[in-house]
Formats: C-alpha cells, sequence, structure tokens
C-alpha cells in the first residue's frame, strides 16, 4: 500500500527559500534545513579531531592536554552516524529525522555516559559539541517541521505495527528474519489476525475523523489519519484473501506471500550469478541475452521439482540428453563482449583492409618507377 504521502507536503513561499506553488515533501524540506545549518559537517569535523588522539592514553590536541574517556568519542559517533546497522530505505526509516532526534537528546545522554568528575578536556568537547547543536535553534522552521513529521511518522509505524510487517517484508529487506520459516498454517492464522485488527482500526480512525468534522477541526483533511484512511478505502480489498493451497487431505500446504519480495530477492541473485560470471556492472544486454530456461535451474534444489521433472537425481543426466540440441542452439549464449563487438571488429576489418589497399598501392607505385628508370 503506498503510504509516502503520509509524511506530508507543505507549500512554502518565497521568503521560506523555495517559490510560491512548488510543493515539497516534508521530510525533504528538514534535510535541507540540516544541509543550511551545517551541523552534521561540524560534528564529522570534531569526530576526526577526536580521533586522531583515539589510541593515546592522553588526549593532545585541538581542547588541550588531559585526560579523555572513549565514551565520549562513542557519544559524538553515535550522534552523527546513530547506533549503526543499514537504514531500511525511505519511508520505512527516516534518518534525518532520527538525527534531529538524537541531537535533540544528546545532552540527556551525555549525562549518563559520561557521569561527573570531567577533566577539562571532556568539558572542552561537551562545550563544543553543545555549541555545535544549538546552532538548530537559529532556524526557527524547525519548529514547525519536526512535530508534524514526528506525529506523520507515529501514525505509519502505528499502521506498520497492526499490518505485522516484519523486517523480511520491506524492500530490501533482511531475509534471515523472513516468514517463510513459519509453517503455511500459522502465516494463514496470521494474516486472518491482521484483516481483524485492520477492520477495527479502520473504523476507529474513521469515528475520529468524523468526529473531528463534526466538531470543525482544522486541517482534518490533511492530517495522517485521513489520508490513511483514503488508502485504506481504495486498496483494503487487495491486502487480504491471500490463495492458499491444500494438500488432498484438506491440510494447508502453502500460502501466497503479502509482498513480491521473494521474486525480486530471486532476481538480485540471479544478476549476482551473472556478474560473477561475466565481470561487468551493466548486466542489461546479458540479462537479455540469457535463455529463460536459465531461471529453472534453481528449482533444482527442490527434490519434489526433480522427482517431477525426472523422476529422480540420477535420472537428471538422461533429461538433459532429451532435451533438443537444435533449439537451444539457437538461443543466444552468455558473452563477455560489448554490443558493439560486431560493429568494432567490422571497424578492424576495414582499417586492416585499407593498410593492405596502401600496401598494394605502395608496391605499384614502386613497379611504375622501376619501370620508368629502365627504360
Amino acid at each position: 500500500m503506498r503510504l509516502v504521502k503520509i509524511h506530508g507536503k507543505v507549500k512554502l513561499s518565497k521568503k521560506q527559500g523555495v517559490f510560491r506553488g512548488r510543493l515539497l515533501c516534508l521530510y525533504s524540506v528538514l534535510r535541507n534545513l540540516l544541509r543550511q545549518s551545517k551541523v552534521r559537517t561540524k560534528l564529522r569535523e570534531l569526530l576526526r579531531e577526536l580521533r586522531r588522539n583515539q589510541a593515546a592514553d592522553i588526549y593532545d590536541g585541538k581542547f588541550g592536554h588531559g585526560r579523555m574517556r572513549e565514551d565520549l568519542l562513542a557519544l559524538v559517533l553515535w550522534v552523527v552516524e546513530g547506533a549503526g546497522g543499514k537504514d531500511l530505505p525511505y519511508p520505512f526509516c527516516l534518518p534525518h529525522l532520527s538525527f534531529y532526534q538524537r541531537c535533540r537528546n544528546v545532552t540527556s545522554r551525555a549525562q549518563r555516559w559520561i557521569p561527573l568528575p570531567r577533566s577539562q578536556v571532556e568539558r572542552r568537547v561537551l562545550k563544543q559539541l553543545s555549541s555545535i547543536i544549538t546552532q538548530m535553534n537559529k532556524i526557527e522552521r524547525f519548529a514547525w517541521v519536526v512535530p508534524i513529521l514526528e506525529e506523520n511518522w507515529t501514525s505509519f509505524c502505528q499502521l506498520r505495527d497492526i499490518l505485522r510487517l516484519t523486517c523480511a517484508e520491506y524492500p530490501r529487506g533482511d531475509r534471515r528474519t523472513q516468514t517463510n520459516r513459519e509453517s503455511p498454517a500459522i502465516k494463514v492464522e496470521r494474516l486472518l489476525e491482521v484483516e481483524k485488527d485492520i477492520a477495527i482500526y479502520h473504523e476507529k480512525i474513521r469515528q475520529k475523523i468524523a468526529d473531528a468534522k463534526g466538531e470543525k477541526v482544522k486541517n482534518i483533511r490533511t492530517s495522517p489519519e485521513s489520508i490513511i484512511l483514503k488508502y485504506l478505502e481504495r486498496y483494503k480489498d487487495h491486502l487480504f484473501g491471500h490463495p492458499v493451497i491444500y494438500s488432498n487431505d484438506n491440510k494447508i500446504i502453502g500460502v501466497v506471500d503479502r509482498t513480491n519480495n521473494g521474486a525480486e530477492h530471486f532476481f538480485g541473485d540471479d544478476k549476482q550469478k551473472i556478474r560473477r560470471r561475466v565481470g561487468r556492472a551493466n548486466l542489461g544486454r546479458d540479462l537479455e541475452d540469457q535463455p529463460a530456461q536459465a531461471a529453472l535451474v534453481s528449482n533444482l534444489k527442490h527434490s519434489d521439482y526433480v522427482e517431477i521433472v525426472c523422476g529422480s537425481l540420477e535420472q537428471l543426466p538422461d533429461a538433459f540428453a532429451m532435451l533438443d540440441r537444435e533449439k537451444l542452439m539457437e538461443k543466444s549464449v552468455l558473452q563477455r563482449s560489448n554490443k558493439d563487438t560486431e560493429l568494432k571488429k567490422r571497424i578492424c576489418t576495414l582499417i586492416a583492409c585499407e593498410k593492405i589497399q596502401k600496401e598494394e598501392n605502395g608496391c605499384q607505385l614502386v613497379k611504375l618507377a622501376m619501370q620508368a628508370t629502365e627504360s
């Protein structure tokens, strides 16, 4: 379900840095404000300065000479990069909003990580860190962009939790946590529970918006609940009702995934294998040249597929021998060549012909000169 709009759009005037009538996503506005403040750049400079004396027992640099605990360096690194790990793609993660929230909470985190007493170097570093972060207070637009984004982000996360989306179901998600390890019966039961929760949530926000309209609340049409309600009413029939496969004894043996991540992961793995074979980054032409049957090779990992195709793994060579070799030869094979290989070969041929022609012309001129001298 498309929920990117939930993070809101805003119309800005010329005084706010852009032309009137241009719609900008609030998240893009926050990103531009952070760039304007240059807080992240100055924090990286501070981090580089502290890392120069990381291995030494005593700090000796820009902030004086004395003891500096490693936790102080960890605090600055946490503000810049967070706790570590790879972020999910937008809108499932808002790194710029998380960075702003870390800057806002750095004082309380410093009290816990670097307790008193502190050395003179540590006090100077913390003072510098505080002065860098307080520069964001000079930009007034942070005060209205961040609260709206946080409200929208909270509503988005609430819906995501109700849908029970796992990390493996996100785009470029972690396949180690994929739900394929669950039994199909548990999957179906989980989908039924999600459907009930969505129905309750749907009715709840519908009633909330109806009450807000009755009370004539401002900006209710652009609230995150209104956007969620619009998309739920548009796509609710496609969120559930996944086909279920039953065995002969009426047991659930399979259920269709809620996302197409399985196909996307298979395509990514296939591209990785081709890249290892041909050694090129751009694989557009290689994917076109690859026979369609190549995608079926991965099915040989499954015993039931091998049993259906050739009976057993021992009979697999006989099954390959029965393939029509002439039809397979019609398919182009993967080559370590460029799309203009034939043209380049033709260019080499033409250049070679020109050289031969020049040599022949030179020989004829020599013969004519010798004949002229003899006569």
